[in-house]
């Protein structure tokens, strides 16, 4: 019963007229945004065109800054660092996708024939390994050998499509020049932005500053050992389908090394891509890059990574695992992209209320 009375006495000393009225007056407000969710998501979807160049020039600011700052120290100017480094991005962008994309398109069809030919040699394999075949196999590899032999439908008829793309490069061109824009005259006044933030949180909350410091910590150190990581993957696996002998290590290097943007479910799914596209070499090619890539998966977690990581960053496996699911489901491809970093800034705030709290004697 004495959970019942503090129940009671819960709500007997709370509530009262003016708190249930407020309630009342909150959830209708949600009820009608509900019912109007069209007309407001429209209007959000339009501003979300119109912030998205401001958004990734911030972006692109932010992650460039550090960079400036070692520049700086090493006494060349501002106006010389911060033109070329986005510059030369703008370049490395415009080359990715004047150069590589179509090659790219066009390999794409091999690839699929690979990765056809690749099933095809594990079924012939499962066949002289099995003395009573199963018909659940059979036909599950006719399957995917049928779903991968009408690759045609996969891809856009260019010829029809030619003015969509025009139009879609003008507007990603146009959004790339913006952001770009945007980025530099952030840089340039990087410090202004940062202090005028921190003063305005101030004025809001007197943690709130502490909390903005906690997270870009975070998020810097993340970035910092991401980009890290990433390079290096690349040099690992890239050489290492080199060195096999696959025809595509390029793309697999790079593949590999982007796949690190997902925790996890990246890596793996690229090391198994990789295996079923390296089945049409040679058995003692795919027997090696098997080893290797056994090799080195356990020394990139336990080695590299956490070498590269500062301690109080790393995440645990249970919770990047639910930081990458809970950030798909809410928000698609790019919410698993931010759910590492997500994570790892909220950690830091609860980290820093929780230093806050008085301590009970």
């Amino acid at each position: 019963m004495e959970p019942l009375k503090k129940l009671k006495k819960v709500f007997d000393t709370e509530l009262s007229m003016i708190r249930l009225l407020k309630v009342a007056i909150l959830m209708v407000i949600l009820f009608l945004f509900l019912l109007t969710s069209n007309f407001w998501g429209e209007i959000w979807h339009k501003l979300s065109v119109i912030l998205l160049p401001f958004f990734v020039g911030a972006i692109i600011a932010y992650i460039v800054h550090p960079l400036i700052g070692k520049l700086a120290k090493l006494k060349i100017s501002r106006n010389i660092s911060i033109p070329l480094i986005i510059l030369s991005m703008f370049a490395f962008l415009s080359w990715v996708l004047i150069s590589l994309l179509p090659l790219v398109y066009n390999d794409a069809i091999n690839f699929i024939n690979t990765l056809r030919d690749s099933v095809l040699q594990l079924y012939d394999w499962y066949l002289e390994m099995s003395q009573e075949p199963s018909e659940i196999v059979k036909l599950l590899s006719d399957q995917v050998v049928n779903y991968l032999n009408d690759y045609k439908s996969w891809f856009p008829n260019l010829t029809v499509i030619v003015p969509q793309i025009i139009n879609s490069f003008i507007n990603f061109f146009t959004n790339a020049i913006l952001s770009i824009i945007v980025a530099i005259y952030v840089l340039f006044d990087f410090d202004n932005i940062a202090a005028t933030t921190y003063k305005i949180a101030g004025r809001i909350s007197g943690k709130l500053p502490e909390m903005i410091k906690a997270v870009d910590n975070e998020v810097s150190d993340y970035l910092r050992a991401m980009f890290v990581l990433m390079a290096i993957r690349f040099v690992e696996y890239g050489l290492l389908y080199y060195l096999v002998g696959h025809r595509y290590w390029l793309i697999m290097g790079l593949f590999s090394s982007l796949s690190l943007i997902v925790p996890y479910f990246g890596p793996t799914l690229a090391n198994a891509i990789g295996l079923l596209t390296s089945l049409v070499l040679p058995w003692s090619s795919s027997l090696i890059l098997l080893v290797f890539m056994i090799i080195l998966s356990p020394v990139d977690t336990y080695i590299i990574s956490p070498f590269i990581h500062a301690r109080n960053n790393e995440v645990k496996p249970l919770w990047t695992l639910f930081s990458v699911f809970a950030g798909g489901i809410l928000f698609g491809a790019f919410g698993i992209m931010i759910a590492v970093p997500v994570y790892m800034s909220l950690r830091a705030i609860f980290r820093l209320m929780h230093e806050e709290e008085p301590q009970l004697e």
